[in-house]
């Protein structure tokens, strides 16, 4: 078993004391998985004293196909993280979304504070994996968690490898993927996955400096975009919101990437890759948050907006949350985590709520069309619309009559 932590591999004879550690329950929580999620949470462990293993099954810096998209609630918490300066130098500053209706209609909706970014989660995530180790998180990989399960009064991750590692919790961030989980016990059933594709572009000559979010060109309620990396580049794909017989993300990301929208904004654009799919968890509002001893967080549990598909800035909040009820936990000697849960539907069912409803309405071309003019010609509705699609409302409150006005104009009443 190769071994490796951030600041190095383990010398010569060290192997066998360091498992000897983890089976004798040396850490206080182990973090499944290094994204967004995993990676702010060993943070907000670490750095109040509490002993952290933070595992991957891949070494960093590791691609992650995504949007890299980072509205200003995400921006707000690498602030927190001491990051957001670091991370800014890594891609595009964007202070505006173009939402585009199927008919070519658009809107623009600006972006409270300093605005977002869009920062390839290759150098993303290896930034928040590095904040973490730099307060004393430790990591291990590749290290593949195949089940956690309890055990007396430890939390046990079995390994591929046939290693145990102990623990008093364990916190799951693991992503869309359900395997562990569905290893492990922790869900009822299998989530109901959506599915997204993107590629990267060069296109020098490109004038597109706002993220650019469409419903044209694509099969509704299904949605393409085009990000700005900054230096002439562009992160542009295509998601599926609902499943249409024939239809698939690649499918979708084709047709939109042939669209009149993406060759006038991109002319002459070259793709720089492969194009790669991924799939978006967004059952947060049917999924299970955690068990004894254990915490999912992020897209684990299901923190994927339903109608955006954006889920950095909720991975990121959950991840911090978590780990400030583990330490509570762990200092009261508690193994159910019902306050965590409490805060995150609190914070967070509203909008998934409202981000459902309009999902299921944005099947009608009529209905989309009718919001972004709508949209543009009345600003309480343009601010509206800003804060359902970048998530910005206070404790994730949409206010029920803004809400219904909203709901007037997609439905012409």
């Amino acid at each position: 078993m190769l071994t490796t932590f951030l600041q190095g591999r383990l010398p010569p004879g060290a192997e066998e004391v360091y498992n000897a550690a983890m089976n004798a329950g040396k850490y206080d929580v182990v973090v499944v998985g290094a994204g967004p999620a995993g990676s702010a949470c060993a943070w907000e462990l670490a750095r109040h004293g509490v002993r952290v293993l933070l595992l991957d099954k891949s070494e960093f810096p590791r691609d992650k196909t995504c949007g890299d998209g980072l509205t200003p609630r995400a921006v707000s918490v690498l602030e927190g993280m001491g990051l957001a300066r670091e991370v800014a130098g890594m891609g595009g500053r964007v202070s505006q979304v173009r939402v585009v209706g199927p008919g070519g209609t658009s809107t623009t909706l600006g972006m409270p504070g300093r605005g977002g970014l869009v920062v390839p989660r290759l150098r993303l995530d290896d930034a928040l994996l590095r904040r973490a180790t730099s307060v004393g998180a430790e990591f291990e990989a590749p290290a593949r968690a195949e089940a956690v399960e309890l055990e007396g009064q430890h939390t046990l991750v079995r390994l591929e490898d046939g290693r145990g590692v102990r623990a008093r919790m364990v916190v799951v961030a693991t992503g869309a993927s359900p395997r562990l989980l569905e290893r492990s016990g922790l869900v009822a059933a299998r989530p109901r996955l959506l599915a997204a594709s993107r590629a990267y572009f060069e296109c020098p000559a490109a004038q597109v400096e706002e993220m650019v979010f469409s419903f044209q060109g694509v099969t509704l309620p299904g949605y393409g975009w085009i990000f700005p990396l900054g230096g002439g580049r562009f992160n542009v794909g295509a998601g599926v919101l609902a499943r249409h017989e024939g239809s698939t993300a690649r499918k979708e990301f084709e047709a939109f990437t042939r669209s009149r929208l993406c060759s006038r904004l991109l002319p002459g654009a070259r793709r720089e890759g492969p194009v790669r799919g991924f799939p978006l968890r967004t059952d947060f509002l049917r999924s299970r948050l955690w068990a004894p001893r254990v915490i999912m967080v992020g897209e684990a549990a299901g923190l994927v907006n339903p109608l955006t598909g954006e889920g950095i800035d909720y991975a990121l909040e959950s991840g911090v949350i978590a780990g400030r009820h583990v330490r509570e936990m762990l200092s009261r000697g508690e193994i159910e985590a019902r306050a965590y849960e409490r805060e995150l539907r609190s914070r967070f069912s509203e909008l998934f709520r409202t981000c459902e409803r309009l999902r299921w309405l944005c099947r009608s071309r009529l209905a989309v069309h009718r919001l972004v003019t709508a949209a543009d010609r009345h600003e309480d509705l343009r601010r509206m619309t800003a804060r359902i699609v970048l998530g910005l409302e206070a404790e994730g409150r949409v206010p029920v009559a803004m809400a219904a006005k909203a709901l007037v104009a997609l439905l012409g009443a």
